[in-house]
């Protein structure tokens, strides 16, 4: 269940980027962080009119993200979007370096749930208390962390916690924060362009004129770049 939750949990946001895969004058990084940013809007917007009417509830959620992901696919298969050029990378060391945390972290967020501090007293908590009440409207609480803090990133768990089921999950939002951050400043880098070499040359061109004329013929010269 776990890994099912997880997979249609991101599977919207993998057929974004498969749609959007075969622009080729934009950097695949910038794509990808791109359509985490549409994903990311697509779930706020859920969750706020799934919570006006109480309905920020499991089987509500997930009808939603199978919903999305499957109009996503069909139109991906459609438009056979799947048939994507091979990516370039502009800089391989680079991304190699970044690969390495990202990997890291990653493989840390799947297999164990969060227990620091700041999700121990008020991330988790607020979670809870969404799930509980089916809606994401202010409560009653001691703790102004609760209801005081921007909400965005608890969304993101609230939702992957009702498709999981359990807060195993509830550390990937928190991974792909940095890991979004980390592509739009790759996709911001340009591969190193060679310099152009200019010469210029003096290319005699001859204008020739009627018998008639008097005026003496000269060789006009122009200057052309090549």
């Amino acid at each position: 269940m776990v890994i099912l939750g997880g997979l249609l949990f991101l599977w919207p946001a993998i057929m974004l980027y498969v749609l959007r895969a075969n622009c080729q004058s934009c950097s695949r990084l910038r794509l990808a962080a791109e359509s985490i940013t549409i994903w990311g809007t697509g779930i706020l917007l859920c969750t706020e009119l799934l919570s006006r009417f109480g309905g920020f509830a499991r089987i509500p959620v997930t009808i939603a993200f199978a919903l999305a992901g499957g109009a996503l696919t069909v139109v991906a298969v459609r438009i056979n979007a799947f048939k994507f050029a091979r990516p370039r990378i502009a800089h391989p060391m680079l991304a190699g370096l970044l690969a390495v945390p990202c990997l890291t972290t990653l493989i840390v967020s799947l297999v164990s749930a969060p227990n620091n501090l700041d999700s121990q007293v008020y991330h988790l908590p607020r979670v809870l208390q969404w799930v509980q009440a089916g809606s994401v409207d202010h409560f009653v609480t001691g703790s102004i962390w609760q209801t005081g803090y921007p909400p965005f990133g608890e969304y993101l768990v609230a939702n992957l916690y009702l498709l999981v089921g359990s807060d195993q999950l509830a550390g990937l939002p928190q991974w792909i924060a940095p890991a979004r951050g980390s592509n739009w400043g790759l996709a911001g880098l340009r591969p190193p362009q060679k310099p152009l070499a200019r010469q210029a040359h003096l290319t005699p061109v001859r204008h020739v004129r009627p018998p008639s004329s008097h005026v003496a013929r000269r060789p006009v010269f122009t200057v052309s770049s090549r």
